[in-house]
C-alpha cells in the first residue's frame, strides 16, 4: 500500500536497469497485492498462456531476488490451491523480490504473477491465468475511460 500513497519517489525499472519514475496508479488490487502504475518506459508485454501448463510442466519465476539482479528460479508447477482465493502452486523458489513478476512456462507465456511463499519454503503461489486475464480487462477499461 505505500507505493499506491506516494509514487513521487519510486522509479520502475526494467530488466535492463533503466528505470523511469512511477506516475499515478493504473490499477490497485489489494485482495492479489497487486499494483500497476503507468510509466514512459518502452516495454512490450509478454503474451499471456491459453491454459495452464500440465502438473509436473516445468516453469520459471522471473524477478530481482533479494532485490539483486535479474534472475529466473526454475520448477515445476505442482497445481492449483483454493482456499479464500485461488493460487496456483509451484516449486520454484520465490522469494521477496520476485513478487509481482511473471511465473512463465516454457514457451515464455504468462502463466501466473508471483506472490507468496510459504513459511516453511515448500510450495511458492501465484494468481493464476484467468485472474490475470480479467486483470488485462479491468485495466484497458479503466484506462479507456480516463481518455
Amino acid at each position: 500500500n505505500q507505493l499506491v500513497k506516494d509514487t513521487s519517489s519510486h522509479n520502475i525499472i526494467a530488466w535492463d536497469g533503466t528505470a523511469a519514475p512511477m506516475q499515478m496508479p493504473w490499477c490497485h488490487e489489494s485482495w492479489m497485492d497487486f499494483c500497476a502504475f503507468h510509466s514512459n518506459l518502452p516495454l512490450l508485454p509478454l503474451p499471456l498462456a491459453e491454459e495452464l501448463p500440465k502438473i509436473g510442466a516445468t516453469i520459471y519465476a522471473l524477478g530481482f531476488p533479494g532485490g539483486g539482479d535479474y534472475d529466473a528460479a526454475q520448477g515445476q508447477f505442482t497445481g492449483l490451491e483454493v482456499d479464500q482465493s485461488c493460487r496456483i502452486k509451484t516449486s520454484a523458489r520465490i522469494v521477496p523480490g520476485y513478487s509481482g513478476g511473471p511465473i512463465i512456462n516454457a514457451k515464455g507465456e504468462v502463466i501466473a504473477m508471483a506472490v507468496s511463499i510459504r513459511n516453511d519454503g515448500t510450495v511458492s503461489c501465484g494468481v493464476p491465468l484467468h485472474e490475470l486475464h480479467n486483470l488485462r480487462e479491468r485495466m484497458l477499461f479503466i484506462d479507456a475511460a480516463r481518455q
